[in-house]
């Protein structure tokens, strides 16, 4: 198990389309003085990721309306991010994670052993199985608000 306490550069989310908001999670590890980074998504359909400080003045909607940082946002290569906490619609114990489709976390995370990958979800999204692709990438953890479940040894 991770110590939670020492991880320092957290990738989350805006919540959008019913997605467990993690508003409450990110004013805590900015209050902590943690770093905070958000998605952006780039025209090879992967994400990098804008460091942001709670400020809606750090954002700008995307071409499909997403809030993600401004382009002068200070930017961190995905590899050095101590966890990424990922959207999903369902989940399973054994990692598996159905998002909305795009394939956006799965591209980005593809080749990267690290960093820690964390869904963010509801106890009522659990199945007790989902279908997966060769690349679709597994989750480490999955916080619900009943539980953390841990997916991968």
């Amino acid at each position: 198990m991770p110590d939670w306490h020492l991880l320092q550069r957290i990738g989350l989310y805006l919540a959008a389309d019913g997605e467990i908001d993690p508003s409450l999670l990110a004013e805590q590890l900015l209050t902590e003085g943690k770093q905070v980074y958000l998605p952006v998504i780039q025209d090879d359909k992967t994400l990098q990721f804008g460091r942001w400080q709670g400020s809606a003045d750090e954002l700008i909607a995307n071409r499909y309306g997403i809030s993600e940082p401004r382009p002068e946002s200070t930017r961190a290569a995905t590899v050095t991010l101590d966890c990424i906490c990922l959207p999903l619609v369902a989940w399973s114990e054994t990692g598996k994670r159905l998002g909305m489709g795009g394939g956006y976390y799965d591209r980005t995370l593809a080749d990267l052993s690290g960093p820690l990958r964390v869904g963010l979800g509801y106890e009522m999204q659990r199945e007790d199985a989902l279908p997966g692709d060769a690349w679709d990438v597994d989750l480490d953890f999955v916080a619900t608000e009943a539980a953390l479940y841990r997916c991968r040894t």
